[in-house]
């Protein structure tokens, strides 16, 4: 059984997004989570939505503060 998972790399990630590498650096830990492909960094279509979703649900507690 072969999984077939979409993926893209950081800068992929980033130019969707609108932001540099480096932003994403510097917040990394609210970032979607990254996976290790030999010497590859990618992110994952399924890990990248989560992230949107997360965002998403955050967001409605920034808009009461």
């Amino acid at each position: 059984m072969t999984n077939h998972f979409k993926r893209g790399s950081i800068d992929d990630f980033c130019a969707r997004r609108g932001f540099c590498r480096s932003t994403f650096y510097n917040h990394l830990a609210t970032m979607p989570t990254i996976t290790k492909v030999g010497r590859r960094v990618i992110i994952l279509e399924e890990d990248e939505a989560a992230w949107v979703e997360k965002r998403r649900e955050a967001e409605p507690a920034l808009e009461a503060a």
